[in-house]
């Protein structure tokens, strides 16, 4: 063991310095600089620069070299920085007819040679203009209430002067004037469980093997990319165009519960997995003696014998993963008290938190996305950023087992909950979508927006995310898809007088609106992470703001995302059986729903609806037959442009 984490320290101190000096140089390879450096050396002492610059001191003579060398580099790097990668102009053109500006961009762009090179090179996610920001709020709002403006103009000429001026000092001193104050306030300080309120859960499909087969290839494939993030070996998303950092979160990391605010525990690389099977936990060493990956065929075995396991186990034993699904300052006091506060608990602990990830063995489609979502309460270990299910034990002896049990069936009434639907939307894809000259994702928001006004007779705030990655160190943004002119196609979809020809012209009106709306968040521009950060600074530095606690406290009744493509490395529409099925998360607002949807290839739309039960007025069966009739209404307009 010895052996092997000074392999590991030794072999992260080599690489992480590699990579380093990697994204310090590029576009020049550290082979590159290093010539260079040696030929102006040699040049220096057998040339006339010796006589232009007679300097006695070597170490003075080595800096003024380095300096020659590397400051047309860190001249070329600012470019990148301020002019390459912050053009955004291809954004607002058709791909059919592009400037010459762009072209010229196109053109010049190439790999990174790794994950992170371009990182330092990404400009700052910038903040917008205050009263841009201020009138987009209220434009977005105004069809679902409108109340607001006499709040907003206090706001523009009292606080908000202030707290702009604030926001942009601290812009200068940070890559990402958003991200930490996001990461903190929206996810760390919350202090609900994680299962269904802060998780996504997806699903795959597998070839007909056998349990342990599919356990040992997950196994091994995500070990390779953890081993291929921490090497920086991953191929770049967009030729480096995008913010990559928040990969090295994925592997060996953990969410610590605190009592006020929970922290990450980044590990590294990892040599475990912890396997949750029958009420018992396992640990598997997923490298072997001379620090390679484990066979395939050796993890199978080991999954075979587990799965094999009939060993019965106590209540306290069987429930010690509930524990993490409780609250998170109770689970905090939990963690404490029977964990840290006992040697071989805390070992174990260590363990589990440690481990590269958590796998659990097997459920309809319905039931299993659900299963995805809430676990059952025993089989996840919330704290963990990876969950797997399938198709040494931790000792427990100072648990007491009315404890374990009582979060398990507290989780219980929680999940029993959740009212989860799928729907594989098989009559079309987004192919049929783009004939019409409409955006997928634009159809797509529309037809919540008319399938939600069938189910509930009004509009409510809707969330989509959307990605901020152009910048550095960036995530998302909110993408409002109420807008006055998704609510005027919805209204004419409602009205039977409305002709068929007035429909498809509001609906290309919204679905224009709503890119552009996303290209804005995509640039910066968006509203609700710069009213974020106003409010955050309004609370630390003691503004009252009705307005910003006005926005603060509005409900996302919809919160809808569309899931991420998959890899070019397989085409959906060639092979439709291997095709990703999508995710899906829980309802952001008690009486919403959540829609996370993706379009398989050109061939279907994979959809997954959560509401709560105990919701009187949501039913998500009832959304999805409502959703399912308004696609079949909307493609039909659609064909007819």
């Amino acid at each position: 063991m010895k052996k092997f984490v000074f392999f590991f320290w030794s072999y992260n101190f080599n690489r992480h310095l590699q990579n380093y000096i990697y994204s310090l140089v590029y576009p020049l390879r550290p082979m590159h600089l290093t010539s260079l450096l040696l030929i102006v050396t040699a040049v220096y002492y057998k040339c006339f620069l010796r006589a232009l610059l007679p300097i006695s001191s070597s170490s003075v003579a080595y800096s003024v070299i380095f300096t020659i060398c590397y400051l047309p580099l860190w001249l070329f790097r600012c470019f990148l920085k301020y002019f390459f990668f912050s053009y955004k102009g291809f954004l607002f053109e058709k791909p059919t007819d592009l400037s010459f500006t762009t072209k010229l961009w196109g053109v010049t762009i190439f790999p990174p040679p790794k994950l992170c090179s371009c990182e330092p090179l990404l400009p700052h996610l910038p903040v917008p203009q205050l009263r841009d920001t201020v009138q987009k709020y209220l434009d977005s709002i105004q069809p679902i209430i409108d109340k607001t403006s006499k709040l907003a103009e206090q706001f523009l000429a009292r606080e908000g002067k202030w707290l702009q001026w604030i926001t942009k000092i601290y812009s200068l001193f940070v890559s990402n004037y958003v991200t930490n104050f996001w990461e903190k306030y929206a996810y760390l300080y919350s202090r609900n469980g994680l299962l269904i309120n802060s998780s996504v859960a997806h699903c795959v499909s597998f070839d007909d093997t056998l349990l342990a087969v599919r356990a040992a290839h997950i196994t091994y494939i995500e070990t390779l990319s953890m081993l291929a993030i921490d090497q920086e070996e991953i191929t770049p998303i967009g030729g480096g165009m995008l913010c990559s950092p928040h990969y090295r979160k994925c592997y060996a990391t953990c969410r610590v519960p605190g009592e006020t605010i929970d922290y990450w525990k980044i590990y590294g690389l990892s040599r475990h997995i912890i396997a949750l099977h029958k009420g018992r936990i396992f640990k598997i060493t997923v490298f072997d003696e001379n620090d390679q990956i484990c066979s395939i065929e050796r993890l199978s075995e080991v999954y075979e014998e587990i799965l094999n396991d009939n060993v019965e186990t106590d209540v306290a034993e069987r429930y010690i993963p509930a524990l993490t699904t409780d609250k998170r300052d109770r689970w905090c006091k939990n963690r404490e008290r029977f964990f840290l506060q006992n040697s071989v608990n805390q070992e174990a602990l260590s363990v589990i938190e440690s481990a590269i990830f958590v796998i659990d063995h097997p459920e309809a489609l319905d039931a299993f996305m659900k299963s995805m979502l809430t676990g059952n309460g025993a089989n996840r270990w919330a704290d963990k950023t990876l969950n797997y299910t399938i198709g040494t034990n931790i000792t427990h002896s100072i648990i007491n087992s009315w404890l374990s049990k009582r979060c398990y069936d507290k989780y219980q009434e929680q999940k029993d909950d959740v009212d989860c639907k799928c729907l594989i939307f098989r009559e079309f894809g987004k192919g049929r979508i783009k004939k019409g000259n409409v955006s997928p994702d634009a159809f797509m928001q529309m037809a919540i927006q008319l399938a939600y006004y069938k189910d509930q007779g009004k509009f409510a705030l809707t969330y989509e995310s959307a990605s901020t990655r152009f910048y550095a160190n960036a995530r998302t943004e909110t993408l409002r898809s109420v807008t006055k002119e998704s609510c005027a196609f919805v209204r004419a979809m409602m009205d039977r007088q409305c002709s068929d020809e007035e429909r498809l012209q509001l609906l290309l009106k919204a679905s224009v609106v709503h890119t552009e709306n996303n290209r804005l968040c995509m640039i910066g521009k968006g509203i609700d992470r710069h009213l974020f950060v106003l409010f955050v600074f309004s609370k630390i530095f003691g503004f009252k703001s009705l307005f910003l606690d006005y926005y603060i406290g509005q409900p996302w009744t919809l919160s809808t995302s569309q899931a991420p493509k998959m890899t070019t490395h397989l085409d959906e529409d060639a092979d439709a059986e291997s095709s990703w099925l999508g995710a899906a998360f829980g309802a952001v607002a008690h009486d919403g729903y959540g829609v996370c949807y993706r379009f398989a290839g050109n061939h279907s739309i994979c959809i997954h609806t959560t509401s709560y039960h105990s919701a009187l007025k949501t039913d998500s069966k009832r959304f999805k037959e409502r959703l399912v009739e308004t696609l079949n209404e909307m493609i039909l307009l659609v064909e007819k442009n």
